[in-house]
Parts: C-alpha cells; sequence; structure tokens
C-alpha cells in the first residue's frame, strides 16, 4: 500500500462491475520517470547513475538535476534505438505526467572514425567509399609503384557537420578520396594532389583529404 493520487477513473458511483474490472488508477507522483529514446550507438558510452540535466518547457527554462535510474536491454531491431529511464534528485513543484521533458547529459568521449561526407557513395549495394592504396608491378625486370582507387563497403553512423561516422569497413589512417568520382572505378590510377593530416569534426579550419583520378 502507499499514498498516492487517483490519475483515471474508468467507472462512476452506482455502476455494477465484473471481478477484477480495472476500476481506477492509482499513481505515486514520487516514483515520476522521463523515458527517451537514444541511438544504439550512443548507449555504449552512458551508464546507470550518469547525471543529466531535464527541463519542462511548462516551468521554464530551469534545469532540474537527475540521473539515469535503468537502461532498457534490449534495442527496438527496426529503429535501433535503445530507452532509458531518468530520475530527478527532487521533482519540481506543478510537475505532471505526460508532460514533455528535454535532457541534457555529459557522456564520456570515445574515438570515433569519421571521413568528409561528400566522400560517402551508395548504389544498390549500399553505402561504399573509395580508397587510395599503393600497388607495385613489375615491368621488364623494373618495380613501378603507383596509387590505385579501391572501393570498400562501409556502413555509416553519427553525423556531425561536414563529417560522417564509419563504423565498419575501413581503418584509421586510410586514404579516402573524396573529389574525382568520374569514371572512378576500383584498380584505377589516381594521383594526390592534396594530402593533409587527418581531420578532426570540430576542426572546421583544416584541408580535408582530396584525391582526384586521371583520365
Amino acid at each position: 500500500p502507499f499514498a498516492g493520487v487517483i490519475s483515471q477513473r474508468l467507472v462512476e458511483p452506482g455502476d455494477v462491475v465484473a471481478k477484477h474490472k480495472h476500476m481506477l488508477t492509482l499513481i505515486d507522483p514520487n516514483s515520476f520517470v522521463i523515458k527517451i529514446k537514444l541511438s544504439e550507438t550512443l548507449l555504449s558510452a552512458l551508464k546507470i547513475n550518469d547525471k543529466a540535466d531535464v527541463i519542462f518547457d511548462t516551468l521554464g527554462h530551469q534545469k532540474y538535476p537527475g540521473f539515469i535510474k535503468r537502461i532498457h536491454p534490449t534495442v527496438d531491431s527496426k529503429t535501433r534505438q535503445g530507452t532509458i529511464e531518468i530520475t530527478l534528485n527532487q521533482l519540481p513543484p506543478g510537475i505532471k505526467g505526460g508532460q514533455s521533458a528535454r535532457v541534457i547529459m555529459e557522456a564520456q568521449s570515445l574515438p570515433r572514425l569519421g571521413v568528409p561526407f561528400n566522400a560517402i557513395r551508395t548504389d544498390h549495394q549500399g553505402e561504399y567509399l573509395f580508397i587510395a592504396k599503393k600497388s607495385s608491378i613489375t615491368k621488364n625486370g623494373k618495380t613501378i609503384e603507383k596509387t590505385i582507387a579501391q572501393r570498400v563497403n562501409v556502413r555509416s553512423g553519427a553525423r556531425e557537420g561536414g563529417f560522417v561516422e564509419i563504423l565498419e569497413g575501413i581503418d584509421k589512417g586510410s586514404m579516402v578520396i573524396n573529389k574525382g568520382f568520374s569514371r572512378l572505378k576500383s584498380g584505377k590510377t589516381v594521383r594526390i594532389v592534396n594530402l593533409s593530416k587527418p581531420q578532426q569534426p570540430s576542426d572546421k579550419k583544416k584541408q580535408a583529404i582530396v584525391i582526384t583520378s586521371d583520365k
């Protein structure tokens, strides 16, 4: 037994009800939780008791501190999203069940592999990239080295600015082609025209790797 508030009444005085019929819903206002959906790529960076700030639009712009109480053990196979539950340290006056809330969390920083967004190509097989790869052939007793384009199927993730995260397909340090796609295909010789250091998504001053195919 607990002291609560009747939030739903399904019968009226004088009604005849069957055994075990749902007549009233009793809620405990102190047990409110905020449920939010998150991408599976973000869930791994969160854990129980992580801090969270909650803003209720109907209560102004004040932030109410809380924490992650539960992380659901499954992910929706269609949306690839999981559910977490957040509890407030102290309930603000005027809060009601069903209100919308905005949640702000700071997850731990994780290294991610990203490429310029315009490097991503798609066709009937899915997403792919062209990378520049060193190749050598022996002709007339001489070894000739050249750089060729190679198609690599990838799986992308989150996007930030002009960059997209790559979850599968390439390794750190790969030279990604992001220009000169006209008539480009695997095995074609390419020429590096501008090569810079790997760029972080937050650093917009550096130039991206630019590789163009020859005629």
